[in-house]
């Protein structure tokens, strides 16, 4: 049964799934070695169930091949817990779940203020700030990556609403905001809800030390990161700065789930 890392982008899911990483490992990460929390959207994924060429395939076509995707990559992941990232949007397409129940033990979703995201996606998607900020704020926004099959992201608000009240299975909420004050405990709660009777607090200490953003930072200039669109740089990189405008914007666009989320 999978066990769902979702969150919209640039909101926290990849510090979740490197502190898990480095404590599967006993301390030690390598922030191009994340097994534990693999995407859900990898290419190959869909054509290893499609007798079609990938490149051949439609949008509807990919929908409709998912389900099957998804329980071929259940059956060939071999870390345990099984645990997959996404940043899709819950719900349906054609009548056909995005995340179906039957192969879905629980979600934690890692929600992340607004007018924190809106540099770091700006950052990442080579956009300028009034480009995130209208991508944000659109219902039917998708992302197509190179490597990846697409994402529907939807709005922000949208893309949090849609896992915080839906009921289909448990979804445990992680915020950004107690990542960056205690990740320790932060870790030591998601570890407890996937069920490890034992915590090592110890280990804990070390998996917060080996991750502190100057070492990934780190790592990432002597060798790249995998999952950072080439040209830009993912751990502590520049962000612009919001204008007391773009604020606003931001604010009257998602104040609504703004406070859903107790932002």
């Amino acid at each position: 049964m999978i066990t769902w890392l979702s969150s919209y982008p640039k909101s926290g899911n990849t510090w979740v799934r490197i502190l898990l990483n480095c404590y599967f490992n006993g301390g030690w990460i390598d922030i191009n070695r994340l097994p534990w929390g693999a995407g859900d959207n990898r290419k190959t994924a869909y054509q290893m169930v499609s007798p079609i060429e990938y490149s051949k395939l439609t949008r509807a076509d990919i929908i409709h091949l998912r389900p099957a995707a998804l329980m071929n990559m259940a059956a060939m992941i071999s870390q345990k817990p099984m645990l997959i990232k996404t940043h899709h949007a819950y719900g349906s397409v054609d009548d056909i779940p995005l995340f179906p129940k039957h192969i879905t033990k629980r979600a934690f979703y890692v929600v992340r203020d607004p007018r924190e995201v809106a540099p770091s996606f700006a950052a990442h998607m080579r956009f300028d700030l009034d480009q995130a900020i209208k991508a944000m704020n659109t219902e039917d926004y998708t992302i197509a990556e190179t490597d990846q099959a697409f994402h529907i992201i939807s709005s922000w608000s949208q893309n949090v609403r849609s896992w915080l009240q839906h009921k289909d299975f448990p979804v445990h909420v992680i915020k950004y905001s107690n990542l960056k004050k205690d990740p320790g405990s932060v870790l030591a709660n998601i570890l407890d809800r996937i069920g490890f009777e034992k915590i090592d607090h110890n280990l804990i200490d070390k998996v917060i030390e080996n991750t502190q953003i100057e070492k990934l930072k780190d790592q990432e200039k002597a060798a790249g990161f995998e999952e950072s669109p080439e040209g830009t740089v993912f751990f502590g990189g520049e962000r612009p700065k919001l204008t007391d405008s773009q604020k606003l914007q931001i604010e009257n666009d998602h104040a609504e789930v703004m406070e859903l989320a107790a932002l």
